[in-house]
């Protein structure tokens, strides 16, 4: 499998279908292509995919960043011309050649210059995908906070998710998130929304602040969110009477993970209210 479709949960499989479908439509179009580079060009061979990377027509150079995306570990001589690849015109381009250095490069934290770059790239898929491999960086990626910070803001709402998700990761600074996450969960795309609910639980009781803003996401259109917000509440322990309310309402939410979610948070909330009244 793309190990690309792996790195952050739904979003990259569903980019990964994306990227499969531009790679076949990019295929059919170079085919004929292919004939002037001879039979050894066919998927396998690496020495001429990574020579197709600088040819002037655009379609054979998806089609050989794709394919070199594909051979994985087998593409590991073609570095220089992928880092080239990363100024290609064709946002396609740049962001296949981005998929295949970060998983070619053994020691990754040395890719975040890079991937702080890419942060700022033409194209929401480049900016969207540097976003989620600082977050398999780890805590080595702390230099890209000030960039995620500043991508929370960006016009596109994947790149603005993955944003999300990765300062929830890497920042440890709850002072800082957490109003960048309660804003959060008034965003106009359902994944921050969720990602900021869901962040916002790992805060526990710092989080309270943000209480009211996620018992209001219980009444979210999407149930993503409200499913993110019932847990959250119950991690964040606040024990008030408007909490359980909102939460015994959820318990009957048209939909089963919401309910479910609902129900394990007002247990935990019940035994926290219990623990404390035990306690003088």
């Amino acid at each position: 499998m793309n190990p690309a479709a792996t790195a952050h949960g739904r979003r990259p499989r569903l980019q990964f279908g994306m990227r499969t479908a531009c790679y076949a439509v990019a295929c059919c179009a170079a085919f004929s292509l292919l004939l002037r580079l001879g039979l050894e060009s066919l998927p396998g061979n690496p020495d001429r995919w990574i020579r197709a990377l600088s040819d002037p027509n655009t379609s054979l150079r998806r089609a050989a960043s794709a394919e070199l995306v594909e051979l994985g570990p087998r593409a590991k001589n073609a570095i220089p011309q992928l880092r080239a690849a990363l100024n290609d015109s064709d946002s396609y381009v740049r962001q296949n050649a981005l998929c295949s250095l970060f998983w070619l490069e053994p020691n990754r934290p040395t890719l975040v210059p890079l991937l702080r770059r890419s942060l700022t790239d033409e194209g929401a898929s480049v900016r969207s995908l540097a976003a989620t491999y600082l977050s398999i960086v780890g805590s080595e990626a702390k230099a890209a906070i000030p960039d995620l910070v500043n991508a929370v803001g960006d016009d596109d709402p994947s790149v603005r998710s993955a944003a999300f998700s990765t300062l929830a990761v890497i920042d440890s600074d709850r002072i800082r998130l957490l109003p960048l996450f309660a804003a959060g969960l008034d965003d106009q795309s359902a994944l921050v929304r969720y990602e900021s609910a869901r962040a916002l639980g790992s805060f526990g009781s710092d989080a309270n602040p943000a209480v009211a803003a996620l018992i209001q996401c219980l009444q979210d259109e999407r149930e993503i969110v409200r499913e993110a917000a019932a847990e959250s509440l119950g991690l964040i322990a606040d024990t008030g009477e408007p909490v359980f309310e909102a939460l015994r309402s959820a318990t009957k939410d048209k939909d089963a993970r919401v309910r479910v979610a609902a129900e394990s948070s007002l247990r935990q909330l019940e035994q926290t209210q219990k623990s404390q009244g035990s306690n003088p």
